[in-house]
């Protein structure tokens, strides 16, 4: 089995987040080595997807006063509190003919068998505007909701009707970047959305979710984690990052 480097992060705030990941998205090439890393923010933070505009946040006036970080993934605005982030960089060998739908079935699917295990019934989302390789076809175009978890792609996890993980992705070079995002407490902030502990009546534990969690990946990733640290490039390549783009206005407020 390849070994994958795992990092298990304590909190930190969301543009050293980001700019974390980005290092590891620049180095995994040269590196040729797979990165799977578990996170959480010091304080409530939004994370705008790349394409979203700044401005559409005026529109959430109990987000006005938290903390604002752009990333390099697509898809919806993230509120990370009581959440799980996730990501996973790893090589690619050929970028045209990458299948990303399968690496979203891989953690997703992973954690819905997680989920089982609290008798908690989960499955992936199955949009009717999809192919059988889980690729968008013409669909009736609409304006998407602000929040990623309002929204509904092909493949993420629900409980119910309910979105309670999403995933996004980026590529660099011959590597790709999946963020990821697990809904475990509904944040005060966003009120309306309803998490994984507020949909089952079996506390769902963090540490127990990781642990098991990490079983089903080793498998459906054909690797074995093995724990390790940020090299002293990838740390001075994040510092240089953070300051460059994530702590700078002219990234966060660019759309």
């Amino acid at each position: 089995m390849a070994l994958i480097r795992l990092l298990i992060d304590h909190p930190q705030d969301g543009a050293w987040n980001m700019a974390v990941d980005e290092s590891i998205l620049h180095f995994a090439s040269e590196k040729k080595l797979a990165t799977l890393r578990f996170y959480q923010w010091k304080k409530p933070t939004v994370s705008l997807g790349y394409f979203q505009k700044s401005d559409d946040l005026n529109d959430f006036q109990m987000l006005s006063d938290v903390d604002l970080v752009r990333r390099m993934t697509g898809g919806g605005a993230i509120v990370h509190h009581h959440e799980l982030t996730y990501s996973f960089v790893t090589p690619i060998t050929d970028r045209l003919h990458h299948n990303n739908y399968a690496l979203y079935q891989k953690f997703h699917q992973g954690l819905i068998e997680v989920l089982n295990q609290w008798d908690i019934l989960a499955h992936l989302y199955d949009n009717p505007h999809s192919d059988e390789k889980g690729l968008s076809k013409a669909e009736p175009k609409r304006a998407e909701p602000f929040l990623c978890f309002e929204r509904r792609s092909e493949g993420d996890l629900i409980i119910g009707q309910k979105k309670v993980t999403g995933s996004a992705q980026r590529r660099h070079k011959n590597a790709i970047l999946q963020h990821g995002s697990i809904l475990l407490e509904t944040s005060p902030l966003t009120k309306h959305l309803t998490a994984i502990n507020e949909l089952q009546p079996n506390h769902v534990e963090q540490e127990k979710l990781l642990s098991l969690f990490l079983q089903k990946l080793s498998d459906s990733l054909g690797g074995e984690f093995q724990q390790g640290e940020l090299t002293e490039k990838e740390i001075d390549l994040a510092h240089q990052i953070k300051k460059e783009r994530y702590d700078n206005p002219s990234w966060t407020y660019k759309r």
